[in-house]
């Protein structure tokens, strides 16, 4: 996918290539905020119609008003943030948990592997864009 799809939305697909990368980065950004809630034992996120809409337009919204570059960028620190947030939990606190997102409770475990997931998550759609 060259840097000229970036904003185009695949067919088949609801979102670009921009749009998608920003909403899964997003969760990634937010992951070290979580975890300090999740510490607390304070969960977030918990309104499941608000969430949603707020993600969706937000994500359409951010992904449009930024390039691959950035977002590749944002990625890197994202990932190195949660890296350096890992070594800073002890072992008791690997399994301490808070509810989130309104789908129950969420451990550190958990939450340190949202990034990972929301890949797999949208493996489809980037499928699609790398297609082109």
């Amino acid at each position: 996918m060259g840097f000229e799809h970036w904003h185009t939305r695949p067919e088949g697909g609801p979102w670009s290539a921009g749009q998608t990368l920003t909403h899964i980065l997003l969760i990634h950004e937010f992951v070290p905020q979580l975890v300090a809630n999740a510490r607390r034992g304070r969960g977030a996120f918990n309104f499941p119609w608000l969430v949603a809409h707020v993600n969706v337009l937000g994500a359409r919204w951010a992904g449009s008003r930024t390039d691959a570059l950035r977002v590749a960028g944002r990625h890197h620190h994202a990932t190195a943030t949660t890296l350096a947030l890992i070594d800073t939990l002890a072992p008791h606190e690997w399994e301490r948990s808070a509810r989130f997102f309104s789908r129950g409770q969420y451990t550190m475990e958990r939450l340190v592997r949202l990034p990972i997931q929301h890949y797999a998550e949208h493996a489809p759609d980037i499928g699609r864009m790398l297609a082109r």
